[in-house]
């Protein structure tokens, strides 16, 4: 308890370092505290307010009822549950009524009826951070060089102090001015860009990914693994919590990231930024993208 009492100092705590407000722990003894509303926790509340209660009168107010602290949160997390259980059972319902302006008549439509939503999602769900301010900078090093295909690490400045990075697999036998399309593989969660590349058959990334990337870019496709930040346990999480209250997810810096990504794919003289998922494989093949859970 003392060692939340001194956090909690801490937090208001003017930049001059002086105290903003006064935290006081009263306790009998290290351990144990006494219960919120006791005589001691009284007096010591009525003598910052400039009250001065003498000992020969600290009888003179009495506490008109305890409070079960334990039946207390029981009442108070059974009414969260409740109101949790409330918004599911209308869940459908909601929904419903959100898309129902997302009708496309036809795939060609399908853009354009879901526009507004896109801007929706992004803004007050995800959370929309202002576009990179810096300039991309890009580096790349070679990391792997096969028969087909040529690996590139890749890093892009985003914000000051926030960059971006990922895999780019180039196959090799591109033609001067020829531009082929792009197909992301996105590893999951406490992932890396190397999960989608490893063909080693006895790992973990293998047994999940079948070394995607390169099946694709061994069929002729320009292939970007970018790497997400939701790694390092609890870690990523702490930078959620501290979002949340700016309207702001983890994935508000991702989509920050991915922007500078793809700006910086456009600019690749091999790459066709306007091609679309149904693109044909340089092989012939067609592509057929499927997405799991």
């Amino acid at each position: 308890m003392a060692n939340e009492v001194n956090r909690a100092r801490k937090l208001v705590t003017s930049q001059s370092g002086h105290p903003i407000g006064t935290i006081e722990l009263i306790a009998d003894g290290e351990q144990a505290v006494d219960a919120a509303g006791s005589r001691k926790a009284i007096t010591r509340f009525l003598l910052h307010l400039g009250i001065d209660v003498a000992p020969e009168r600290s009888t003179d107010f009495k506490i008109a009822r305890t409070v079960d602290a334990d039946q207390r949160q029981r009442r108070q997390v059974t009414r969260l549950l409740d109101y949790s259980q409330h918004l599911l059972r209308r869940s459908a319902e909601t929904r419903d009524d959100f898309w129902k302006q997302a009708s496309p008549e036809s795939h060609d439509t399908l853009s354009r009826k879901t526009r507004s939503y896109k801007d929706h999602l992004w803004k007050e769900v995800l959370g929309k951070l202002p576009d990179p301010s810096v300039p991309m900078n890009p580096r790349t090093r070679i990391i792997e060089d096969r028969d087909a295909w040529t690996t590139h690490e890749v890093m892009l400045d985003v914000w000051p102090d926030v960059f971006a990075w990922g895999y780019l697999l180039v196959p090799k036998g591109i033609e001067p001015g020829e531009r082929r399309p792009v197909v992301v593989c996105q590893h999951g969660l406490e992932g890396l860009p190397s999960s989608v590349v490893n063909d080693d058959r006895s790992s973990r990334d293998w047994r999940a990914y079948r070394a995607c990337a390169n099946q694709l870019a061994a069929r002729g496709f320009i292939v970007y693994a970018p790497h997400n930040p939701y790694r390092g346990k609890t870690a990523f999480r702490q930078l959620q919590r501290k979002a949340n209250p700016h309207k702001l997810t983890l994935y508000s810096f991702i989509l920050g990231q991915h922007q500078r990504t793809l700006e910086w794919l456009g600019t690749l003289p091999f790459v066709d930024p306007d091609a679309s998922a149904s693109t044909d494989f340089p092989t012939g093949e067609r592509l057929l993208i499927v997405h799991t859970a």
